[in-house]
């Protein structure tokens, strides 16, 4: 489904998400079709949130910590951003083990019992600061014209792309406690990195 905001832009939804400017909509729904596998690890986050940080960790642990900057190959065989280049690319290009970025909020990842999920949270100011930054950098997202107060009520209202910031941590936080989930924050991993490897070790 397709919105027109009131600026005439046109925003792509699938499945009440707002698919990202330079994101392809069939990739995007492509990736909430993935069939997830017994030995997967999820990289959930809400954008600007420590995404890479954390995957970066998880890619050192599964090369036994070979420096990427022998290989940044490894990397891009290891970790695969779900919700940028759909299913297929999971299927076939990952090598495993590995890692699937997503920052889709956790009811519409694929579940599987035995998959693990790491989860990283950060403070919202620091998010949207973040978000901002990033959005308002490139022409080719409609955030590049507006100021920071404006972008910060799209935020607040939730109309930042994906879904509001504090539904996406609502959907996360309410998976803290289950045996497959590991959830740290960005404010964690600043203060206790080596704490943080371990839990994900």
């Amino acid at each position: 489904m397709t919105v027109e905001t009131k600026n005439n832009e046109t925003i792509s939804i699938v499945n009440g998400l707002r698919v990202p400017a330079l994101f392809d909509v069939d990739l995007f729904r492509s990736g909430l079709e993935y069939e997830a596998q017994s030995d997967d690890i999820f990289i959930l986050t809400y954008p600007r949130s420590g995404t890479h940080w954390i995957s970066t960790i998880v890619c050192g642990l599964l090369t036994d910590g070979k420096p990427l900057d022998e290989d940044t190959g490894d990397y891009l065989a290891k970790i695969q951003f779900l919700d940028r280049f759909g299913k297929d690319i999971v299927k076939t290009t990952m090598i495993r083990p590995g890692a699937i970025q997503t920052h889709y909020p956790f009811y519409c990842v694929p579940y599987h019992p035995q998959a693990k999920y790491i989860c990283v949270i950060r403070q919202p100011k620091d998010v949207c600061v973040s978000c901002y930054q990033i959005l308002s950098s490139n022409s080719a997202f409609r955030f590049s014209q507006i100021d920071f107060s404006t972008f910060f009520q799209l935020f607040i209202n939730g109309q930042t792309p994906y879904i509001d910031y504090f539904d996406h941590l609502d959907s996360l936080w309410s998976h803290k406690d289950d045996e497959n989930v590991l959830l740290v924050s960005y404010e964690q991993m600043k203060n206790d990195l080596c704490g943080v490897i371990d839990k994900v070790d």
